[in-house]
């Protein structure tokens, strides 16, 4: 646990820092990564439970499935926003490259957006089979994903520009 707290320190120190990147798109794509990890946790507590059908089963092996991919590519999403942030203020401050920059910089925080909502709507698709404990997750992890998004198409207002 002591390395994650130190992984979570650092990312958030350096979130904090005045270095332009990584900022609010990377940020967006981690919260909306919380938000899929805790609908995949969900989805996970749901098939430990005896109870649930075979069709709720399958159900909820195809949203951890999806969710999974969903959380992973979030992850990398962290880091590819603020490389592009990074291009981007450099394309900015020396006039070469503004176009690719600019465009990269859009394209990953919509992506954001996409895998935000794709999340979203697997977690709606569990909640129906989620408990009043596992729901409050559920519509957490729902709060999280909406977050990400709407932090992300921030970024895409701004970086247009």
């Amino acid at each position: 646990m002591i390395s994650t707290a130190s992984s979570i320190r650092n990312f958030l120190n350096r979130v904090a820092s005045s270095e332009p990147a990584p900022g609010g798109g990377s940020a967006a794509a981690l919260s909306a990564a919380l938000g899929a990890a805790l609908a995949e946790k969900a989805g996970r507590v749901i098939l430990r439970r005896p109870a649930v059908s075979a069709k709720a089963r399958a159900q909820a092996r195809g949203s951890l499935d999806r969710l999974a991919r969903i959380r992973g590519r979030l992850e990398h999403l962290v880091k590819e926003d603020a490389e592009s942030y990074r291009r981007l203020v450099q394309a900015l401050r020396t006039g070469r490259g503004l176009a690719p920059a600019r465009r990269s910089s859009t394209e990953i925080p919509r992506e954001i957006v996409r895998l935000s909502k794709r999340a979203r709507q697997e977690a709606k698709r569990l909640l129906p089979l989620a408990g009043a404990h596992l729901g409050a997750d559920l519509k957490a992890a729902r709060a999280f994903l909406a977050a990400g998004s709407s932090a992300a198409m921030e970024m895409v207002k701004v970086n247009r520009r």
